[in-house]
């Protein structure tokens, strides 16, 4: 399965790291209890599962093809759930600080153009 996919396999693996690091991150500065236990990591025992009931029992209940895509959108999926989630915290976080995402300087309630003085 690795050697058909790879790259794919790579992503995932990634992407569930920077998801886990980000919430024990987050977790850690809101001085909330960490929860190893993720929801996101639910197809990947399935997926184990039936990987391990392939090939030690004998039981083909998956073909190499349904493997590849079931790999590929798992992959998209918690993508697309990690970018959603660093989205929605980076927006919270901002606006309970009231600054900009890169410019910690310049208040959010403050005018885009700074006030001329009139001597």
């Amino acid at each position: 399965i690795i050697e058909r996919n790879a790259r794919t396999y790579l992503h995932l693996s990634s992407v569930l790291f920077v998801e886990m690091v980000t919430q024990l991150m987050l977790d850690h500065v809101t001085e909330e209890k960490y929860n190893p236990y993720r929801i996101a990591l639910v197809p990947l025992v399935l997926f184990t599962f039936l990987i391990v009931g392939r090939e030690v029992m004998g039981v083909d209940m998956m073909n190499d093809r349904v493997v590849d895509d079931y790999l590929l959108s798992y992959t998209v999926g918690v993508t697309v759930y990690l970018l959603c989630k660093i989205r929605i915290l980076i927006h919270e976080l901002c606006a309970e600080l009231n600054i900009w995402c890169f410019d910690i300087v310049t208040p959010r309630n403050a005018t885009t153009t700074p006030e001329k003085k009139v001597n």
